[in-house]
């Protein structure tokens, strides 16, 4: 009969963690800092927290947890993109379809400081520089037909 691995000594089973896992817990854990470090307060009433922010006065937004793969709760304030014009909040948005939901910032980002923004510069970078070649073409073109042929 054979051994299993379990029941062989000199076998040792592992475990590695899931990395998609990990690395979402580090974001939301970094999203977290980030809006404890932009000013939102949790409030406790009712058996409820919401959170509250001096920008916003006294409004209150609804609390969304999280909790990590270590058992770690986190709490961000929840709201829609058209609620929170200063771009403080979290808003939930459906990922795959609607089976998958991803966490993220309202913050407002520049379209140049995307992916297809930087590629947008430089292709205006190219054409600036095309068009300058093609202008001294032209130049030289032109002034080719002031001088006289004498072949």
């Amino acid at each position: 009969m054979s051994s299993t691995v379990y029941e062989t000594a000199n076998v040792l089973p592992r475990v590695f963690p899931d990395m998609r896992i990990t690395i979402r817990d580090k974001k939301y854990t970094l999203l977290q800092k980030k809006m404890i470090d932009v000013g939102w307060e949790p409030t406790e009433s009712d058996n409820s927290i919401t959170f509250t922010h001096t920008k916003y006065g006294k409004r209150k937004f609804q609390c969304s947890t999280i909790t990590t793969s270590e058992g770690e709760k986190l709490m961000f304030p929840i709201a829609s993109k058209d609620n929170d014009i200063k771009g403080l909040a979290c808003d939930v948005l459906a990922v795959a379809s609607g089976y998958q939901s991803e966490l993220v910032s309202n913050e407002w980002q520049s379209f140049w400081d995307t992916r297809t923004g930087k590629r947008r510069e430089k292709y205006n970078t190219y054409l600036e520089t095309r068009q300058a070649i093609k202008n001294s073409i032209i130049e030289d073109m032109e002034h080719s037909k002031l001088i006289p042929n004498i072949f």
